[in-house]
């Protein structure tokens, strides 16, 4: 079997304890013979791909931007003028990451401006990539899209910051569900769009959740409702659905197998119980596990009884993909790939 076909095999669970494939994201490995080799080894790769095109109703608002090269960063500085006033934010992107490290909200003054800017948006879907990626790359690619964060992590990532969204979330709830609501709307439209786009078969709904900051009941009111009813629409057109969980999941895990999710992407055992532990919480949910990322800065040793442990673990999961959906350092992602590679065949077999 392919990558491509091993993938969809394991997230229909048509895959239970047979050998998994190793797929990093895209932009965790660099072309070349060392990809070549790892490919033809039977390595994977995750493309993931936009489906929608996101633009603000002209009129509306004035949108501005910048960039600015600091060091071995890129600052790329927005400007949004509203009729309620201007926002800025700056986005830090280094080739391998973004971070925001100034958000759009960071009053209570700026919440009316910030829904203006958001209800101004316009979601038209455009499934030319798709196409595009379908029609250029071989079997060794699967291709993913995603629809951007669920409502309340759009609040804490996107506009506001962890730390400022729980001073508010605690002053000024109403003002915040009030955003959330309006948020809601387009994160249900971008799902529409998703669960029309062809070829597609799963879908990213949100994620990078952290369940000790926003706590047990917040993830069951808002993030769960948002995560069924998103599925509930990916469903009716034949779609999976899952989320990128890279954090710890402990409080959650119970509520993740009541979920309309299919499977739970970037799961991390440095951080989340043992893949075991979890399997046992979530039996019906297909994991998509995230190598540890410090874990390839270690010995060969050490890289490879990792790999073993997440195999032997997995084992009895519904479906089980070994990705890498952090950073991992330039200079060790051949070597560590290998070494994953080797555990897996040796686990296995060489063959499918």
């Amino acid at each position: 079997m392919t990558p491509r076909e091993t993938v969809t095999a394991t997230i229909h669970g048509r895959h239970a304890g047979k050998k998994p494939v190793f797929m990093p994201y895209e932009n965790k490995v660099v072309p070349g013979k060392a990809l070549d080799k790892l490919l033809e080894r039977g390595m994977g790769i995750l493309k993931r791909v936009r489906f929608c095109d996101e633009k603000h109703a002209a009129g509306k608002i004035e949108i501005k931007e910048r960039t600015e090269k600091r060091g071995d960063y890129e600052h790329i500085i927005t400007f949004a003028d509203t009729p309620y006033g201007g926002l800025r934010q700056t986005v830090m992107r280094n080739g391998l990451t973004d971070y925001i490290s100034e958000h759009f909200v960071k009053t209570p003054g700026d919440y009316k401006a910030y829904k203006y800017m958001q209800e101004s948006l316009v979601f038209s879907p455009d499934y030319s990539e798709i196409e595009q990626s379908y029609n250029t790359l071989d079997q060794s690619y699967y291709i993913r899209c995603g629809t951007g964060y669920e409502p309340i992590q759009k609040l804490i990532i996107n506009a506001m910051g962890t730390e400022a969204f729980c001073y508010q979330w605690m002053d000024n709830r109403e003002e915040l569900l009030e955003l959330a609501d309006c948020l809601e709307r387009q994160y249900l439209s971008c799902c529409m769009a998703a669960a029309g786009s062809p070829m597609i078969e799963m879908v990213n709904i949100g994620g990078n959740v952290v369940p000790d900051i926003i706590g047990v009941d917040t993830f069951k009111k808002f993030h769960l409702r948002h995560y069924n009813e998103a599925a509930r629409i990916l469903h009716e057109k034949g779609k999976l659905a899952g989320a990128h969980l890279d954090g710890d999941n402990s409080l959650i895990l119970d509520l993740l197998e009541t979920s309309g999710l299919d499977y739970i992407e970037a799961y991390d055992t440095s951080c989340s119980p043992p893949l075991k532990k979890a399997v046992k919480r979530a039996p019906s949910k297909v994991y998509w596990v995230n190598f540890p990322s410090a874990v390839h800065l270690s010995d060969k040793k050490t890289i490879y009884d990792t790999a073993i442990r997440l195999l032997s673990e997995g084992a009895e999961a519904r479906g089980l993909v070994i990705g890498v959906t952090e950073d991992v350092p330039k200079d060790r992602w051949e070597f560590s790939y290998n070494v994953i590679m080797d555990a897996i065949d040796d686990f296995y077999g060489s063959k499918n």
